[in-house]
């Protein structure tokens, strides 16, 4: 990433780089010259110019009746950062009171099955997610991971699901791959958890939990990771059965 994609990542737009850093090597330029210099209308440059002022990031005098801009320190692109971060931590906030109105907002029609198709690591996420919403406290639920390769990127984020299901006091039977001993211990550590080993070649996983079944596939070996959700209590049965089959056959 060159300094241009840096700058604009900060919420810079493309000219607007450009500009500040034209300025950082020349030092103080007239209106003229940057235009030249970057091959921008000088009816576009004063608005860009202007903006950069607003952010903090340029500075102007008079000389001779004729405005001449430099760019501020670097130190002064923290303003952006801050201001990025302040706009973010409003955001968060919007969202912490839209989420619990959007829960509650009354379903016109509830299904005896249902089942959510989820794509891409971010539908993958959203998943799980959901998932730690429909969590039932005191229960028991079952996970048969896929191999290790297929699931390690996601391991971090998986251990927070392990916090949450963990802090509603639910125990989970794991079927892991035999190489899977420093995962299965990390995941130990948040409670609640037994887990034994298979000899695992497969990359789709299931899971089962009380009132739905997740069915997963992530690994990077295909481009589109992709999950099942699915709220059956028929299938929430089948699956705890060949769970139930296969934790006989695995490994403490």
């Amino acid at each position: 990433m060159d300094l241009i994609d840096n700058l604009i990542s900060l919420g810079l737009t493309t000219s607007e780089s450009k500009i500040y850093l034209a300025l950082m090597e020349i030092g103080e330029a007239k209106t003229g010259k940057l235009c030249d210099r970057l091959d921008i209308p000088n009816s576009h440059i004063y608005r860009q110019l202007d903006s950069l002022i607003k952010k903090g990031l340029v500075n102007y005098k008079f000389a001779n009746n004729v405005k001449i801009f430099q760019a501020n320190d670097p130190e002064s692109l923290s303003i952006l950062y801050e201001n990025k971060r302040n706009e973010l931590a409003k955001q968060e906030e919007i969202l912490k009171l839209a989420i619990p109105k959007l829960r509650a907002t009354p379903k016109e029609k509830e299904t005896i099955s249902d089942y959510k198709y989820f794509e891409g690591i971010s539908g993958i996420k959203a998943m799980w997610l959901e998932m730690n919403q429909l969590l039932i406290p005191n229960t028991s639920a079952h996970y048969y991971t896929g191999t290790i390769d297929s699931w390690k990127t996601l391991n971090a984020f998986y251990l927070d699901h392990h916090k949450v299901r963990a802090s509603k006091k639910i125990f989970l039977q794991m079927i892991l791959p035999i190489n899977a001993q420093k995962e299965a211990k990390q995941r130990k550590k948040t409670g609640f958890f037994d887990y034994k080993f298979l000899d695992i070649q497969n990359d789709g996983e299931f899971g089962v939990y009380e009132n739905f079944i997740v069915i997963q596939y992530t690994s990077k070996k295909e481009k589109n990771p992709r999950g099942f959700l699915i709220k059956d209590k028929i299938f929430v049965n089948t699956y705890k059965e060949i769970f139930e089959r296969l934790w006989k056959t695995a490994s403490a």
